[in-house]
């Protein structure tokens, strides 16, 4: 693309999610602010109310979709999901399950691990694919403890912070940042 061609730019694909947030207590604070990861030849991210994708960049395709299943009768404090992350398990054997993982947290603070081939939960990760995140800090009301970006990585560690509902109160739920073994899920260190 060059500034003299840029006119002659057509559209290749277009992808709808389908969230709409019907259902949601409050879904008329619903979001997409999600930034798509392209690996490979796969584009991934996140809807606000905990679905994850993957699409064929190429087709706009869906290569498959997980449900984390978030409770829609909460009013949680952020409807947003700003990403996902891709982590690739050097000691694994390449192509076997769970070697490349795709990690996003959902509004109700659970972290959740998939196997980017097939969106299916990664079992040996925390308890059966995902973390509550809720456990360990001070929560006052559920949906005020969120987490709404992407998990960092930082070589084999998971580093995620969170969102939490400020100024309502003085005893108001900790920001804890947090790491994690990415394979596992095995807490390594926290920091508040």
């Amino acid at each position: 693309m060059t500034p003299a061609n840029v006119g002659e730019l057509e559209e290749a694909w277009r992808f709808r999610t389908g969230e709409l947030g019907e259902g949601f207590a409050n879904r008329d604070g619903l979001t997409f602010e999600a930034t798509p990861i392209l690996v490979g030849d796969t584009l991934y991210f996140s809807t606000a109310f905990g679905k994850a994708f993957a699409i064929d960049a190429t087709t706009g395709q869906q290569r498959w979709r997980h449900d984390a299943k978030i409770n829609p009768a909460v009013d949680y404090s952020e409807t947003a999901s700003r990403g996902v992350s891709h982590w690739r398990d050097a000691t694994a054997a390449a192509g076997s399950k769970c070697a490349e993982r795709i990690f996003y947290g959902t509004l109700d603070a659970r972290l959740i691990a998939l196997d980017a081939a097939t969106g299916k939960p990664c079992e040996a990760f925390g308890e059966a694919g995902s973390i509550n995140l809720r456990r360990g800090v001070r929560s006052v009301e559920e949906g005020e403890y969120t987490i709404t970006s992407p998990p960092t990585l930082v070589g084999d560690t998971l580093v995620s912070g969170s969102a939490i509902g400020d100024n309502g109160a003085t005893n108001l739920e900790l920001g804890v940042v947090r790491g994690f073994d990415a394979r596992t899920g095995a807490q390594r260190w926290a920091w508040d």
